[in-house]
């Protein structure tokens, strides 16, 4: 027997009245639009990541491939420059020739071997790769090296008659392995050359200093693993991840040409991708192992399964298109518009009730915030000027000194002639230079701080020209106690030494002078010099407020000053730029007296 269930009048409204909002909500309509979107989607994304994958090992197992050739092939051309270095020791080296002739220990034998020792210690500055070079001779042996010097003395010592021997019975001219304890990685490839009897060249390399640039590639086991072996499947250097299974050498092909396996790790089931090259110079062999999953984790699988969607499925598409359009893009281009209206300072927009929950709720929430926003009120001018205090910030740091190396330099050349009052000097006027900089503090400061900053800098550019260039402090006492932002008066005398002392052979000189305005308002900081002033084009780009390209850095800087200047001065500056009858360039700054700065009432000049 059926039994039919009664419902009460109340109870038949309330069921009707949940389906429908079921019915009505965005995310029943959402998902019921990309249900019928994705499910003719879900087999051919399903092949299309298969086949992704595949092609994505194909082009990493080339990639990866090329890279461990074209590592291979430098490590094999930086080995063969070593045995060139180590050919033109006995040819082109008179000092290592001649050294033998000399009794030990005399004044010419320890001139000599000075100037070997020296010439080694810059040769291994060259050639990274190489760890110690040595001259051995019964009587004495002569180094160079870029760790413990006992150690690799003794190494030497200590394998020196094997080495001798391998060269015997493999052959000369060939890379020899070596392990020893007492170096990092424990061990090392040899390479000795006989200059004249008794007389041994020879270098030591590292095999971790091999090793290092492929780590830096490969320095995770997440990401892939390096180990150098030998041709015999020896390990030269230490895994970077101990607990990852080890696939020897033996099981891939070793020869000059990149040999690829596919592996899996019994313990884990993890598969991994191994490529192994040997070298044409040395009998090693780099061996790189990579996760497969590493190499698959980026596939954009949705992204590649859209290019090769039928012609079906941009029907479909069109359709759920034009259903999110009823659904959602309508309602939401009319919030947007609302929202414009809004910005535009129209407050009474209100939006109607929608058909959709989200959407009236939406509504809702708008029309009460227009309301909200109608009632309140916003101070544009606080506004105004925070944003202009912030300008003011970010103009005022991007102008910096642009003469730190040659000033670096400088003192480096002073040290290597041993001119120590002249270290110190430039050392004191560079750190008062940079204290001033760095002062981040102030936003302003008096014209006698920015005239004692300027002499800094004319002093650290004297002794980088000595005897050429001349600065001269016109300004009048009354008038250095006014203050003006920072960095004002220097990056225009910087811009004076940059490109206005072309000729280096003759005197150049910049001036500042200050003067009172005609009409009693302010003052005029004008900036001379002797140099060959302004070009024509950069007259005319100046008057025009045209544009500099990134590569004048100095001129832009000047443009930014100008900016700060306006800022702090609320527009009531001038600075104007011409060259002098007489030769030079003449730059002229107009400052009002007793004006409050536009960034936050602070007192300028």
């Amino acid at each position: 027997m059926n039994i039919i269930p009664i419902m009460s009048g109340t109870n038949r409204k309330r069921g009707r009245g949940a389906g429908m909002q079921i019915t009505k909500s965005l995310r029943f309509k959402l998902s019921m639009g990309i249900a019928i979107v994705m499910l003719p989607l879900a087999g051919f994304t399903f092949y299309n990541n298969m086949y992704a994958q595949q092609i994505v090992k194909e082009k990493v197992s080339e990639t990866y491939s090329n890279t461990l050739r074209i590592f291979t092939e430098q490590v094999d051309d930086t080995l063969l420059e070593i045995n060139d270095y180590l050919y033109k020791m006995e040819n082109q080296d008179a000092d290592i020739g001649v050294i033998q002739s000399y009794p030990y220990m005399s004044d010419e034998y320890v001139l000599t071997k000075l100037r070997i020792t020296q010439k080694l210690i810059r040769d291994i500055g060259f050639y990274n790769m190489i760890d110690t070079i040595f001259l051995y001779s019964d009587r004495d042996i002569i180094h160079a090296t870029n760790t413990n010097e006992l150690v690799m003395l003794a190494i030497v010592n200590d394998h020196i008659d094997e080495l001798k021997e391998l060269e015997k019975t493999q052959g000369k001219h060939e890379w020899h392995l070596l392990y020893d304890k007492r170096i990092e990685g424990h061990y090392l490839m040899a390479r000795i050359h006989e200059i004249n009897t008794g007389l041994y060249g020879g270098v030591f390399v590292r095999m971790v200093d091999i090793e290092r640039p492929l780590d830096i590639l490969w320095n995770h086991g997440d990401i892939g693993e390096t180990i150098i072996y030998s041709h015999e499947g020896t390990e030269l250097t230490d895994p970077l991840t101990p607990t990852m299974n080890r696939l020897s050498l033996k099981a891939l092909t070793v020869s000059s040409e990149v040999s690829t396996a596919s592996v899996k790790d019994t313990a884990s089931g993890n598969k991994y991708m191994v490529m192994s090259q040997s070298s044409g110079v040395a009998k090693i062999a780099y061996n790189i192992i990579i996760p497969e999953t590493t190499m698959l984790k980026n596939i954009p699988f949705l992204q590649k399964a859209t290019y090769y969607l039928p012609l079906g499925i941009v029907l479909v598409l069109a359709s759920f298109l034009m259903f999110m359009n009823s659904v959602i893009f309508k309602p939401m281009g009319e919030l947007m518009r609302g929202m414009k209206k809004i910005s535009m300072g129209y407050l009474d927009v209100r939006l109607p009730e929608n058909r959709t929950t989200e959407f009236n709720f939406l509504a809702g929430s708008f029309n009460n915030m227009a309301q909200e926003v109608k009632n309140l009120k916003i101070d544009v001018y606080e506004e105004q000027l925070r944003v202009q205090k912030a300008e003011f910030k970010h103009l005022q740091a991007q102008i910096s000194p642009h003469f730190y190396m040659n000033s670096l330099n400088i003192i480096y050349n002073f040290a290597a002639l041993g001119e120590h009052e002249a270290v110190k000097k430039m050392s004191l006027h560079l750190a008062d230079y940079f204290r001033f900089i760095m002062n981040t503090n102030r936003s302003t400061v008096t014209i006698a701080e920015e005239l004692r900053h300027i002499s800094n800098y004319m002093e650290i550019q004297k002794l980088r020209f000595p005897g050429k260039l001349e600065f001269e402090d016109l300004i009048d006492p009354r008038f250095r106690s006014m203050e003006l932002p920072s960095l004002t008066i220097q990056p225009f005398v910087e811009n004076a030494v940059i490109h206005g002392f072309k000729n280096r052979r003759q005197p150049f000189t910049i001036r500042i002078e200050a003067r009172e305005k005609p009409q009693k308002d302010g003052i005029v900081i004008t900036i001379k010099d002797t140099g060959i002033g302004f070009p024509e084009d950069v007259l005319r780009s100046l008057a025009e407020q045209a544009p500099f390209g990134k590569s004048e850095s100095s001129r832009l800087g000047i443009r930014n000053v100008i900016h700060r200047l306006e800022l702090h001065f609320n527009y009531r500056v001038n600075v104007h730029f011409a060259n002098s009858e007489h030769g030079g360039a003449v730059v002229g700054i107009e400052l009002p007296y007793g004006v409050l700065a536009a960034t936050g009432g602070e007192e300028a000049v």
